[in-house]
């Protein structure tokens, strides 16, 4: 018989520590295959542009255009000394080779030109923005807009360490908080698939506001999610619904593990339709010291795997299983 772990109940002193992140699936899914709660360090992201603050555009748009600056300057004498020399030479060879020596430069300003332009709509979206905010006590669905949010007087915290409920054992941190008065708001951002809301976002934001309301004693009446590529998002409802659907969860993912130690045997393989979007195997591009998996507080040794394009790659769920689990991305990339 099942456990009856509910919220408010303290849980047995061998139950393990879960995760917001790691409840909102089914048995079947990825996470109880990837070891259930262990705590997993981030890779940083090594291609970031600045999303969700004015100063950070602002500056960045800056650096960016001061290297293309450099770039122009740089790339003006190097071609004037290799078209210099092409006429000296006056072979057609050696047009060729300057010709094919400047691509990689153009592929480079081309890149530069893109960030350029995305700054810019960030940065144009931002100052357009019209203040406004949910309703805190409808408990559906609420689009809204990060800079809107900003501008009805919303500040932003990062949190540096996760929440915790140690009646219930669960720990974790959403990706920002938004605070006004006495109002907590989680907020983490959907990197994949389409701009729609499953079950697993409702139980995982009821989770971090079950974490708010419990550590810190604010009102979390709702969390918000938001979409890759953009400021627009929607609100998840702390309702009652959810609140359910989230101490379910809870105590199916403990009854999981637990079935799993006791049977001393790994999860089964998810079916690939779910690891296809599964943040834990995305591939990460290797970078020594930067990038590797942490698992219990140990550095676990990377499994890696080389690209199409002659780059080690490798993925915490594939580091923690010996495997290349089959994201798209590494279908892309023939890791697979």
């Amino acid at each position: 018989m099942a456990p009856q772990y509910s919220v408010g109940c303290r849980v047995p002193s061998r139950a393990p520590w879960t995760r917001p992140v790691d409840i909102g699936y089914t048995p079947d899914s990825v996470v109880p295959r990837f070891g259930g709660c262990t705590p997993l360090a981030a890779a940083p992201r090594l291609d970031f542009l600045p999303d969700f603050s004015v100063r950070e555009i602002q500056d960045a748009l800056q650096r960016t255009w001061s290297r293309i600056w450099r770039g122009l300057s740089l790339g003006l004498v190097a071609g004037t000394t290799l078209t210099m020399v092409a006429i000296r030479v006056d072979s057609i060879l050696a047009v060729c080779g300057v010709v094919i020596t400047l691509r990689p430069s153009a592929r480079w300003f081309r890149s530069r030109i893109c960030d350029v332009t995305t700054l810019q709509r960030r940065l144009r979206n931002a100052i357009e923005a019209q203040p406004d905010e949910p309703d805190r006590n409808l408990m559906s669905i609420q689009p809204v807009n990060w800079w809107s949010l900003r501008k009805a007087g919303f500040s932003v915290i990062r949190p540096e360490d996760a929440s915790c409920d140690s009646e219930i054992k669960l720990a974790g941190r959403p990706w920002r908080l938004l605070q006004k008065d006495s109002l907590r708001i989680p907020v983490f951002r959907k990197r994949h698939g389409n701009a729609a809301l499953y079950p697993q976002h409702f139980v995982r934001m009821a989770a971090y506001c079950h974490l708010i309301e419990a550590s810190e004693g604010a009102e979390s009446p709702y969390g918000i999610v938001l979409f890759e590529d953009g400021c627009d998002g929607m609100t998840v409802p702390y309702s009652t619904e959810n609140r359910r659907a989230f101490h379910e969860a809870l105590l199916r993912a403990r009854l999981t593990i637990k079935t799993l130690g006791a049977e001393g045997r790994e999860p089964d393989r998810p079916p690939s339709t779910v690891c296809r979007e599964c943040p834990v195997g995305r591939p990460l591009c290797h970078v020594k010291g930067r990038t590797e998996t942490v698992l219990n507080n140990a550095t676990v040794k990377p499994y890696v795997t080389r690209g199409h394009d002659r780059r080690l790659y490798h993925s915490p769920c594939g580091d923690r299983f010996v495997w290349v689990p089959p994201y798209e991305r590494a279908r892309r990339k023939k890791l697979l």
